[in-house]
């Protein structure tokens, strides 16, 4: 039988659902591409940037996804696809926010990349400062809309900031619903949970 997965150039994904493969394809497919619809013979996923991104943020290589588009693919990817794929996750983990006890940085092995990014019109108004050395600070409690900006201008950060400790939270579900009925998980939550934990 052939492979369930038919990509094509515009980084749509068709998954065959009447294929033995399925599950197997679906489940290495989420960890990259989106699920934009599922009908009920062909689901059809999208390959963006942010999708890639999460991807690497999570331990994915270029060659892990591209073999999932080869060993379950009907036909090759188209080359433009691969390409798209290859340059997208070579972008991720060039930018890295770092943190001090009392500042936010950007850093960057290429220092031509760094400043022009620092200058970039999404990025400029978050940076606190800038100097020839390429160190970037940024403006205090802006750590989120800069990693927005940054994705915006087309080049994710790895954010190895960390976090402070904050207080403990002392959370207990109940074991049963208001209804009466035992607490459980529906089965899409399950599907999203085993997904995750792959």
């Amino acid at each position: 039988m052939s492979g369930p997965l038919i990509a094509q150039s515009d980084k749509t994904v068709l998954l065959e659902t009447d294929n033995e493969a399925f599950a197997a394809a679906r489940d290495a497919l989420g960890r990259f591409a989106e699920l934009v619809k599922s009908p009920e013979h062909f689901h059809t996923y999208r390959i963006t940037p942010l999708s890639l991104w999460n991807a690497r943020s999570a331990g994915m290589t270029v060659e892990e996804i591209l073999g999932v588009l080869e060993a379950y693919g009907r036909y090759a990817p188209p080359h433009n696809v691969v390409s798209e794929i290859r340059d997208f996750c070579g972008r991720y983990g060039r930018l890295r926010l770092q943190a001090t006890s009392d500042e936010l940085f950007l850093e960057s092995d290429d220092r031509i990349l760094l400043t022009e990014v620092a200058r970039h019109k999404f990025v400029a108004p978050l940076i606190q400062s800038a100097d020839a050395s390429g160190h970037v600070r940024v403006r205090p409690g802006m750590r989120g809309h800069v990693k927005q900006a940054l994705l915006k201008a087309g080049f994710p950060v790895e954010d190895l900031a960390g976090y402070r400790t904050g207080d403990e939270l002392d959370l207990h579900l109940r074991t049963v619903t208001a209804a009466g009925a035992p607490l459980a998980l529906r089965s899409y939550q399950k599907q999203a949970v085993d997904g995750f934990l792959l």
